[in-house]
Order: C-alpha cells, then structure tokens, then sequence
C-alpha cells in the first residue's frame, strides 16, 4: 500500500487526536488489504447485522440494568453533578431570566436547556434530537431543579440505552466470529489480485470509519469525567476528530430506537 501521499499532508493543521485517528484509519486500511474483498465484505457484513440485532434485543437488557441494578442511578447522578456545575445559569440568573430559582418563560426554559447541554460534550446529534423530542415537556417546566432532574434523568436513560446497544453488538459479533471461525466458511475467489487488493482497502477503510463512530460513542459517556479533561479538550479542538464525534451516523440509526429521542411518526 503506498503511502507517499501522507507525506502532502500540513500535518500541523491537525492536533494529536486528529493524528491517532488517520493512524486508525490507515491501519484497518492495510489490515484488509491484506484480508482480501470477499473476507472484508463477510467481516463488514457480520458488523452491520450485530448493530441491527443489538438494537432489536438491547431494550431486554436496558430494563434489565436499569430495575436490577444501581448503574441508572449512580448514571444520573454523575449527569446531575455535571449540570449543577454548569457556569451558564449564573449568566442567565443576571440577565433576569431565573429569579429565586423560577425561571420567567417557557422560551428561557428552553434556552437553559441548551446552555446546560452544552455543558456536557455529548454528540450534537443527540443534544438536537432531544432538544427536538422534548421541547414540548421542557418548555412546560418553570423550576430551574426540576427542569435540572428533567434533563439529568432524561440524558442518564439515554446514555443507558446506548451503552447496553454498544455492549450487546460487541457480544453479538463476537458469537457471530466464533460461528464463521468454528464452520470454516470459504471466503476467497479467484478474484483479480488488484480487485482483491482495492476492495479490501475500501472495506477496510469502511470498516476503520464505524470503529471510530463505535468508539465515538464510548468515549461520549465518560468524557466528561475529571480525569478525562484532556480529551474533550483534545477533541473541541481538532479539525477531523470531532466530525465523527458530532456527525456519528451509526448514533443516527441508534436513536430511532431510544425512548427520548425517537421521533413519534
């Protein structure tokens, strides 16, 4: 694979988190090459229906988590303490806007939503779509705490339902690997070498693409922690990174099956 083209690049432009992410790319890039196109498209093809199969079962194991055990809560919580934080509210309690903790109209309720969300680096996918799904119960609140609990509660179901999305599509593909490795299933053609070469890159650059998107989506539920500063630093400040932060196309498909973002048809 020849790579001479890297050498064009003004590398200055972009930050560490920028960097990491092209090495990625260009690693699964080479990875399926090496694999072949007919092996890259099974492997592909084995992702896609563990996403799909994922979303269809995690709703068993959301309520399983979320009535068994105490992550909902202690999930909350952290969301909670985050916002309770927030530096915008005392701007807007200056301006008039809240006074003695009632906030003056259902427009300004709105608007602290926004404040208050951004000061959590979640996807903007997921701040607009809640926004959009909700604005009908957020304007209605008038209470600066409760519409606090409103959004915490709200973002901590959320995140719940994506977390137990992620980990059962990591499960399933991995049972899905372990039945392809187990029957010895044939993958290779008597494709051209260049055929099998170019589409296994393509594959694999497709493939790097919805690693980074995944993994977008794990970093989002923890990047807010203290130990983490770094990072969301690292990601407000890159030029690559952050498009697959905030435009993650597999968050897309996975909200229309999250209670609190899927828009009623």
């Amino acid at each position: 694979m020849d790579l001479s083209f890297l050498k064009k690049i003004d590398w200055t432009f972009f930050n560490w988190l920028d960097i990491l992410f092209f090495v990625i790319l260009i690693y699964f890039m080479r990875k399926y090459m090496k694999r072949g196109l007919v092996r890259s498209l099974f492997k592909m093809a084995l992702g896609a229906l563990s996403i799909f199969l994922s979303a269809l079962l995690s709703p068993v194991v959301n309520g399983f988590i979320k009535n068994k055990t105490p992550f909902y809560d202690i999930l909350k919580g952290l969301i909670k303490n985050i916002i309770d934080s927030s530096q915008n509210i005392n701007a807007q309690s200056i301006s008039g806007v809240v006074k003695d903790n009632i906030i003056s109209n259902p427009e300004a309720s709105l608007g602290i939503s926004r404040d208050l969300l951004n000061e959590i680096l979640i996807p903007d996918v997921i701040k607009n779509r809640f926004l959009s799904v909700n604005h009908l119960g957020i304007s209605k609140i008038l209470n600066l705490e409760t519409l606090k609990d409103y959004l915490a509660g709200g973002l901590a179901n959320i995140l719940l339902n994506i977390i137990c999305i992620a980990l059962t599509s990591v499960l399933i593909f991995l049972i899905l690997s372990f039945i392809d490795k187990s029957h010895n299933l044939v993958y290779y053609l008597p494709f051209l070498s260049f055929v099998n070469k170019f589409g296994g890159i393509v594959i694999g650059l497709c493939w790097g693409i919805i690693f980074l998107l995944i993994s977008c989506v794990f970093i989002s539920l923890v990047i807010d922690l203290p130990s983490l500063q770094f990072l969301k630093i690292a990601f407000r400040e890159s030029k690559f990174a952050i498009k697959f932060y905030d435009w993650n196309l597999i968050l897309h498909w996975v909200m229309n099956f999250i209670p609190g973002l899927k828009i009623n048809k």
